[in-house]
């Protein structure tokens, strides 16, 4: 008995390696694509806004190379392909609110042209037929960022994208206020914002005015204060209180109306061997854009 069952696992092991088979047989690839993720809706006056997020992968977790659609199946009817916006990883579509339509569901799936996702789980909204309406908004240059302001006190949602078509994600959320200090912009981009009146978590008022604009920084930093020259045997030091500005990267000397120079110092005083009497030195701040400020004089 023993002599047959140990020809019967060479057989196998023979047979397992004549094959090739190392290990355990692989997964078989999978052209479904992933199902969307956390399927949400508000309302914003007259419009709803659903938005949801997509890795772009397929179930066995390779990335998505082809193209793909996504379509939202209601109660009745077939289901209808959604022509849609995307940040990165977030998808949203909008769509009218009908006169006389109370409630909106929808399930929401991803197709191409080999497969279908599984559906989203349904995802309901009641509309409010009243809501307040948009607040006037301006959008202000200012040194250190851009500043909203709008023509009520009151809660607000402050949206923000980097061209007209804005994620419905609210960047900011004010209470009780008139206007909002975006200090995280950078020289050379372009910023866009709407804002809204909320009523509850998933209904707010109408959408103001989209505004948008290229900050670019061209205001100067505050000149350094304080300066003094301290005279040695040799030479002479040169020191200053730095600029209250926050983007000063660094300062500028002159002496006699000529850079010492070609490059910023990031210290707050310098130490200059040629110095002569009567010699007169100017300290500016320069700030990351380049600006540059007016001068402190040390004489």
């Amino acid at each position: 008995m023993k002599t047959v069952y140990r020809a019967f696992l060479s057989v196998i092991f023979i047979s397992l390696f004549s094959c090739g088979i190392k290990g355990y047989p692989k997964q078989p690839l999978s052209d479904t694509p992933a199902p969307i993720e956390n399927l949400k809706v508000k309302q914003h006056g007259n419009l709803l806004v659903w938005s949801w997020e997509f890795n772009k992968k397929y179930e066995d977790g390779r990335p998505i190379t082809e193209p793909y659609e996504f379509y939202a199946v209601g109660f009745k009817g077939k289901p209808k392909k959604l022509a849609v916006k995307n940040h990165k990883n977030l998808y949203w579509f909008e769509e009218e609110i009908k006169h006389k339509r109370r409630t909106y569901c929808y399930k929401i799936f991803v197709k191409t042209k080999k497969e279908e996702s599984d559906k989203s789980d349904i995802t309901c909204i009641l509309v409010a037929r009243k809501f307040p309406l948009s607040p006037n908004l301006k959008l202000i240059p200012d040194e250190y960022g851009l500043r909203l302001k709008w023509s009520i006190k009151a809660d607000i949602n402050v949206y923000r994208g980097h061209s007209r078509d804005i994620p419905p994600k609210i960047y900011q959320k004010i209470k009780k206020g008139v206007e909002f200090f975006d200090i995280n912009v950078k020289t050379g981009n372009t910023y866009c914002y709407y804002v809204t009146v909320p009523i509850n978590k998933h209904v707010e008022g109408m959408r103001s005015a989209t505004l948008c604009m290229k900050y670019v920084d061209v205001f100067p930093p505050k000149p350094p204060s304080d300066g003094f020259l301290q005279k040695e045997k040799g030479y002479v030091l040169l020191f200053w209180d730095d600029s209250p500005s926050k983007d000063v990267k660094g300062y500028k000397i002159y002496k006699n109306g000529k850079p010492i120079l070609n490059m910023v110092v990031n210290t707050y005083y310098f130490k200059d061997n040629n110095y002569r009497e009567g010699d007169i030195y100017y300290i500016t701040a320069v700030d990351n854009a380049g600006n540059e400020s007016k001068p402190l004089i040390i004489r």
